[in-house]
């Protein structure tokens, strides 16, 4: 946390907005210098988009032109989101690669899950980044003192890692977590050593009791699952409930009969096809909670002015040949906006939480994907198992969205062809 989010990440923008780190007798333009212009452009970029990231980022840049008010946590942000999206194509080539390098270390160091396969990767990347330091300054394109210990640090974490595992297991998130929770409750002005360790010992007998006895809130909202659902995933309100014939009407979607029943044969496969009816009810929901506590929303429940949460990330397991008798099937990645859940219980059958999904096409990029303004879409019905993550996005200057989710992998699934769905 604070190797990148104190250190590197708010150096590198001092670097595109600043000559601290010029050369002093050279003369040579650093290449990470950027036109007050380009900043003025990213800043607009930056705030235009503020409403596209969804709050389960930690996280947040509206501009990099100021440097006050931002946490550590938004300097994180911006190595892993904004460098790889929106400012590579203002870098010439030598200097992009490198920045792709620098955004992909931050995003691997940050991820949950890491495999042994993963490490040298990760030190390739490390060294290429340090590489391309020490030429800028063989070069004298930049000062000696651009090399900082913290740069030194990136070396030993693959070591680090191969040892202790993921690092956001051992980071000063947890920690610093804890300290915000100890300062909201600590309200003492006199004796205040005397309240801080009432306050440890109130927290740990409320966590020790919580373990022993885990308590249920009545008042919480109602929420409709699956049948036998052992995962957590729970649809909320607000509800409704239509018959399929009127999702026209209602959710401005058509043929959703055979958009259900095509779900069902990709699904569980042709063996397994269910007939739909136009007279079948399905519940509604905006809003989904997944096993990990985070809550999905839907573009037909958004408020606007609020940040936008029903962008995401899927994951589909699809026949890519579609010839014949010929079958091959793989897990692809697909992006899109869900439209709204619902819950479907076929005659005879269990009930299953889908949802509709407005499905782009969308192009892979040096880190994350992205899509045009002219990208064809198609809506399909998926489960809502097949919705891996929310995702954020970043409008370019080309009107290009830049599509960024938090659980970066390194070897993620190829991204599906819309025509395969």
């Amino acid at each position: 946390m604070h190797l990148l989010g104190a250190n590197i990440g708010p150096q590198i923008r001092t670097l595109m907005l600043t000559k601290d780190f010029n050369h002093k007798t050279s003369g040579e333009i650093n290449p990470l210098e950027l036109r007050s212009t380009t900043v003025k452009e990213l800043d607009e970029l930056l705030y235009n988009s503020s409403h596209l990231v969804p709050t389960t980022f930690s996280g947040k840049i509206i501009d990099i032109s100021t440097i006050s008010q931002k946490r550590s946590v938004d300097w994180i942000h911006f190595l892993r989101f904004v460098v790889p999206t929106i400012m590579l194509d203002y870098f010439d080539e030598e200097t992009k690669t490198a920045l792709i390098y620098l955004a992909k270390i931050s995003n691997m160091i940050c991820q949950r899950d890491i495999n042994r396969s993963d490490i040298p990767s990760l030190k390739l990347y490390i060294d290429r980044w340090i590489e391309w330091l020490g030429r800028m300054i063989e070069e004298e394109r930049l000062a000696p003192s651009t090399f900082t210990t913290n740069h030194h640090y990136l070396l030993h974490l693959p070591l680090l890692i191969r040892y202790l595992g993921p690092m956001f297991v051992y980071a000063a998130f947890s920690m610093e977590f804890m300290i915000g929770v100890f300062k909201s409750r600590v309200k003492g002005k006199t004796k205040i050593g005397q309240n801080a360790s009432n306050v440890l010992v109130e927290i740990a007998s409320e966590n020790r009791l919580q373990r022993l006895f885990p308590v249920t809130n009545d008042k919480e909202k109602k929420a409709l699952t699956e049948a036998n659902s052992v995962e957590g995933m729970e649809m909320w309100g607000p509800f409704g409930v239509i018959k399929i014939e009127d999702a026209t009407r209602h959710l401005g979607i058509n043929g959703a009969k055979s958009l259900i029943e095509r779900f069902y044969i990709r699904y569980y496969g042709k063996d397994k096809a269910v007939e739909v009816d136009d007279k079948d009810v399905i519940e509604i929901g905006y809003n989904m909670r997944m096993p990990e506590g985070i809550v999905f929303g839907c573009s037909k429940g958004h408020i606007p002015g609020n940040r936008v949460h029903y962008f995401a990330k899927l994951n589909l397991r699809l026949d890519v040949i579609k010839r014949g008798r010929n079958i091959l099937m793989k897990n692809l990645a697909y992006f899109g906006e869900i439209i709204t859940y619902f819950r479907y219980t076929p005659v005879g059958g269990a009930s299953v939480l889908l949802a509709f999904v407005k499905v782009f096409d969308v192009k892979s990029g040096p880190v994350f994907p992205f899509k045009i303004p002219s990208a064809p879409t198609k809506i399909i019905v998926v489960s809502v198992h097949e919705v891996v993550s929310l995702c954020g996005r970043y409008l370019s200057a080309d009107n290009r969205e830049h599509i960024f989710w938090k659980d970066y992998q390194l070897h993620e699934l190829p991204i599906g062809s819309i025509t395969l769905i």
